[in-house]
């Protein structure tokens, strides 16, 4: 039997992490210093780490990160050098006054949940969701040979890059995980989903919003979750239409075509 296609599935994985928090009970008003003593930090919840309000230099904005992966993509950073050439952009604003997307914020909520959870991120993953939700083709791609067997063929970008880590996935796999999330069956869903608004429109949102790790928007007809991906070789969306009085509906579309506009055609499914 064939086995289903695998993608990366890129920052999709930001939902995991943000319902990893809220599993593992972490106080979300803490501030990050009370997992990292980092003075270069700023003074930032972990709350604000999580809906994009810290203030924290997206380290994908660094002209370095990017010729880097194109000139060495078997080679990615570590963390410390992500976060030492990203703190050097200087602060987006001060916590808590305004909205930027930071995949830096999210290297910092890894390393929170692999300082507090027995066995770290992969493990956590596997105890809390993947296992109970019988995720059996979703996994962590921490190592080059964790990319060769994707759909899409063997390639020389390590995941590495990706600072909070990307999960490897299936079509299935993400349709289970969003359709649990949307039946409340996973966390509290109204606390993941306590939002702000970004502050700028986004194709296919009416109110386009923030969680945590999760972009929401309240439609006329129900409250829409989900979240896009993007990277080397992959593109990803998920999203989920909660409806006051009917099921949930998902659309989960995962493409090794880049060119591809996935979230603009997952929108107009709902």
């Amino acid at each position: 039997m064939d086995q289903p296609a695998r993608y990366l599935v890129y920052s999709i994985t930001k939902t995991y992490l943000s319902v990893l928090c809220l599993r593992l009970e972490l106080d979300l008003d803490a501030p990050v210093g009370a997992w990292i003593e980092d003075p270069r930090l700023p003074d930032a919840s972990l709350r604000q780490l999580l809906n994009h309000t810290s203030g924290l230099p997206d380290y994908t904005s660094v002209p370095e990160y990017m010729e880097s992966v194109r000139e060495r993509p078997s080679e990615p950073w570590d963390d410390e050098e992500i976060l030492a050439r990203a703190l050097a952009q200087g602060p987006d604003f001060a916590p808590g006054d305004g909205w930027a997307y930071s995949n830096t914020g999210y290297l910092l909520v890894r390393q929170i949940i692999e300082q507090v959870a027995p066995g770290g991120l992969s493990r956590a993953l596997e105890r809390e969701l993947l296992s109970p939700l019988g995720l059996a083709d979703t996994s962590l791609a921490l190592e080059l040979e964790d990319v060769q067997s994707l759909a899409g063929g063997p390639t020389r970008y390590h995941p590495a890059w990706v600072a909070h880590r990307t999960l490897a996935s299936t079509v299935a796999d993400q349709t289970r995980f969003w359709t649990a999330l949307a039946n409340r069956e996973l966390c509290d869903l109204d606390v993941l989903t306590d939002s702000v608004e970004i502050g700028s429109q986004a194709p296919g949102f009416h109110r386009p919003s923030y969680g945590l790790g999760v972009m929401t928007d309240p439609r006329p007809d129900g409250l829409l979750i989900g979240h896009g991906g993007g990277g080397p070789g992959y593109v990803a969306a998920a999203f989920a239409l909660l409806r006051p009085e009917a099921d949930p509906r998902v659309v989960v579309l995962l493409s090794a075509d880049e060119r591809r506009d996935v979230q603009a055609d997952a929108l107009s499914r709902l």
